[in-house]
């Protein structure tokens, strides 16, 4: 069934957004859009900001998405000129209320989350005089973090908590526990020479009510992308993600590597790491995506090149670099590893139930499980769902990529709707099919937002 209002809303800002989207366009001949029952609505947003993405780190967010147990999905996206915007919209897409984020600069790093009562957590670095909704904030010229909470009938700020930083986040991540606290995480680089870069990482845990319990601020050197911060139960956290240099967390040795190389440690209620570890031995085993799953186990995913080792065995990485599905459990033991096909490019992962969802870019035929997928042009995002016993069941691949996918393209989140459809969100340059639409974004990333369908198993 598809959705023809969001398709409407389509077309009028496919037209506008004339930026990265010159317009819609009919389909072309030979290549049909993905099945109505694999797509069910979907909707155009703002043009992303271009950002290169190094090999072997996580793809940058320059949106992010949630959804509460009602349905309500919750979404925070580059708007007009050098402003946010922060939409709460309704199952079927159609919004609710809108809030506008305006500031001197808004750097590229955000994240929202809905809290253990149903309010909107959103998270943006920004400098300068700003606003958020109708409250202004006094930040100098330098720039801040600022976490706020909004009610989520009518957008509303209930409260607003700045930290000063060094520099605009390069990444961002909030996580909400069982005890409706709220961990945050920036990596920030300083504006020293490229050559010798610099940065720190704060953590910070806010009570519901707002107030900050603690702050932790670790220094790295070289380059940092967190991928992902996960609660668990306790109160302590899984911090995972990929670096290239010295990382230093609090309590721990120092991590240190000359190539980009995965890691993931856990954190105390107080922010200071339990343990550290480094992924791949001496090989490079990049994390681009790690997500909880069923049974304290905790999935990742990435790239790789060369020889590198996991639960005590060697892989072998095919010639230019391939692919990998693996997981740990809470204590950091590494439990198994897949290797995925090469053309496989991994960006982030789901749970929906004991399943797990993965999404990212194809840029070459391949085939898993005996089911194959090849992309359209140069290469195709792609969404696929896996059994509980790690098989594929059901993939498929979106858009035609007719440029370097270096710009930053590939699916940034998937989240179940507890219906058997996943919302989800995507970056790309070339040409996007959503359902009759031709979606073309040459000079620039653009983000879609939508509604997939998998077939029912």
């Amino acid at each position: 069934m598809l959705f023809s209002r969001a398709m409407r809303h389509l077309a009028v800002l496919a037209c506008f957004l004339a930026s990265g989207c010159p317009g819609r366009a009919p389909p072309t001949p030979g290549r049909p859009a993905p099945a109505p029952d694999e797509l069910t609505w979907s909707r155009l947003l703002a043009p992303a900001p271009p950002a290169a993405e190094p090999a072997g780190f996580p793809l940058p967010r320059h949106a992010a998405l949630a959804l509460d147990p009602a349905g309500n999905q919750l979404l925070l996206a580059p708007g007009s000129g050098r402003s946010l915007s922060l939409t709460l919209a309704a199952a079927d897409g159609a919004p609710s209320w809108s809030q506008a984020i305006l500031a001197e600069d808004c750097g590229p790093a955000l994240d929202v989350a809905f809290d253990s009562e149903g309010e909107v957590l959103a998270a943006v670095c920004l400098r300068g005089a700003a606003r958020l909704g109708t409250k202004g904030l006094g930040i100098p010229g330098t720039w801040a973090l600022a976490v706020s909470r909004l009610d989520a009938a009518d957008g509303h700020s209930l409260w607003l908590r700045t930290f000063d930083i060094s520099s605009a986040c390069d990444a961002l991540r909030l996580a909400v526990d069982r005890a409706g606290q709220t961990m945050l995480l920036c990596a920030a680089r300083s504006s020293r020479p490229a050559s010798s870069p610099r940065g720190e990482i704060l953590t910070s845990l806010l009570l519901a009510g707002g107030q900050v319990a603690w702050t932790q601020r670790a220094a790295f050197e070289g380059a940092l992308m967190p991928a992902s911060l996960l609660p668990l139960a306790g109160g302590d956290s899984i911090l995972a993600g990929t670096f290239q240099g010295c990382l230093r967390l609090p309590a721990v040795a120092p991590l240190t590597s000359g190539a980009p190389a995965g890691f993931v440690a856990r954190l105390d209620p107080a922010g200071a790491a339990r343990w550290a570890r480094q992924l791949g031995g001496r090989g490079e085993m990049a994390v681009l995506a790690a997500q909880s799953g069923p049974e304290g186990r905790i999935a990742m995913a990435g790239t790789c090149a060369g020889q590198f080792r996991f639960a005590g065995r060697d892989h072998h990485s095919p010639k230019g670099g391939g692919a990998w599905l693996g997981w740990i459990d809470e204590a950091g033991h590494e439990l198994a590893l897949r290797e995925l096909p090469a053309g496989l490019t991994p960006t982030c992962l789901g749970t929906e139930e004991a399943r797990l969802l993965l999404g990212g870019r194809v840029s070459a035929p391949v085939e898993l499980d005996g089911q194959r997928l090849a992309p359209d042009g140069d290469w195709s995002l792609f969404a696929a769902r896996l059994s509980a016993e790690d098989r594929l069941e059901w993939w498929q691949r979106f858009g035609r990529g007719e440029r370097d996918a270096s710009l930053g393209a590939g699916m940034t989140h998937l989240i179940p709707t507890g219906d058997g459809d996943i919302l989800a969100l995507a970056r790309f340059t070339g040409v996007l099919h959503l359902e009759r639409y031709r979606v073309t974004a040459r000079s620039q990333p653009v983000l879609a937002w939508m509604i997939l369908r998998p077939p029912s198993l």
